[in-house]
């Protein structure tokens, strides 16, 4: 992200995405045989993988370049809005598809990337600073951007923090899956009470949104993390499906701000030179915490019950919010609203 054109990455990571969704569709409408459709779909999927992942780190940075630092935050959170809507319409639109046809869904999917890459083509804005030829190897320079991060502790706590706010989100799901077992309550329910979720990031994108500009940052983080510890333990108190509901949803909520938060100042005081480096970084740290921590708490709940994992979650997040509280660092933290404010960190 830092070497090459991130608009010329962007082009390439859909027009992969795009051939990969058709050559699903030839997959399933020529009937192959098992054996090779397992392995095309293997092949595909992980190139599908591949190219979110480089196409969504050149999103992020690329934002920083395409508006403001001052409307970052509305950006964010404009796409936030448009994430959690495909998250709830899409389910339904490619289960009604796939009752039409298996490769109907697949075939929509081809289609939008070629929306996406006629969007692309019309953006006439760079998506980066002017660059130097790059001298040092690529080794040389993720160490540069390691020692950056060093230099800047309070980027790398966030870095930390934002994937242990992950890991909440994803517990959501083991968390109310076992009350529900516990409780007795029908397999549909769960869906219903997570739905809360959905209600809570669109509340908290908009509160987010009015906040941001109002806070300064450290006190708003501090803010945040308070109200965690404090709504945590009511996962603990009730087990009626529509205060597990309520709860869910004021989860999201203040996890929506704390995102939209900590990603606007990541986004603002990083230089561009080392955006996809560092966000690079943050999706490591956050793939780590979100795939370790469901594990660990899955073990917990099986071994010792709901009590004890919802301990040991409160327990780290009352850690992170006495780092949070008692940092003079974390609390004189303001949002930049220009370049040289990146050089009073």
């Amino acid at each position: 992200m830092d070497r090459w054109d991130r608009k010329r990455i962007m082009l390439v990571c859909t027009c992969c995405l795009m051939l990969c969704a058709l050559l699903i569709v030839v997959c399933l409408v020529l009937q192959f045989p098992l054996a090779i459709m397992l392995g095309c779909l293997y092949v595909l999927s992980f190139l599908i993988g591949t190219s979110s992942v480089f196409y969504g780190l050149a999103e992020v940075v690329a934002l920083t370049r395409v508006v403001p630092k001052s409307q970052i935050p509305l950006a964010l959170t404009q796409n936030e809005i448009t994430y959690s809507a495909t998250t709830l319409l899409a389910p339904p639109l490619g289960n009604f598809l796939l009752t039409i046809g298996r490769a109907l869904p697949f075939l929509a999917d081809a289609i939008s990337y070629i929306v996406l890459l006629i969007s692309l083509l019309c953006i006439r804005t760079s998506f980066q600073e002017q660059r130097r030829e790059a001298t040092q190897g690529i080794a040389r320079e993720i160490l540069t951007g390691l020692q950056w991060l060093r230099t800047h502790p309070l980027v790398g706590f966030l870095a930390f923090f934002s994937g242990f706010l992950e890991v909440i989100v994803i517990l959501n799901v083991l968390l109310i899956s076992a009350i529900r077992l516990e409780a007795g309550f029908p397999q549909g329910i769960v869906g219903v009470i997570l739905a809360g979720a959905g209600i809570g990031n669109l509340l908290g994108n908009a509160l987010g949104t009015y906040l941001q500009p109002r806070l300064r940052f450290g006190w708003g983080l501090c803010a945040v993390s308070i109200v965690f510890v404090l709504a945590w333990p009511l996962y603990g108190l009730y087990t009626n499906p529509l205060w597990l509901g309520s709860i869910v949803a004021f989860l999201a909520l203040i996890d929506s701000v704390a995102y939209l938060l900590t990603a606007s100042y990541r986004l603002a005081v990083v230089p561009d030179a080392f955006q996809g480096r560092v966000s690079s970084l943050y999706r490591l740290i956050l793939f780590g915490f979100a795939s370790l921590g469901p594990a660990t708490i899955g073990v917990v709940l099986q071994v010792y019950g709901i009590a004890t994992a919802i301990n040991i979650i409160w327990g780290a997040l009352f850690c992170f919010s006495c780092v949070i509280i008692l940092s003079p660092q974390i609390r004189r933290a303001t949002f930049p609203q220009d370049e040289n404010s990146t050089k009073n960190l």
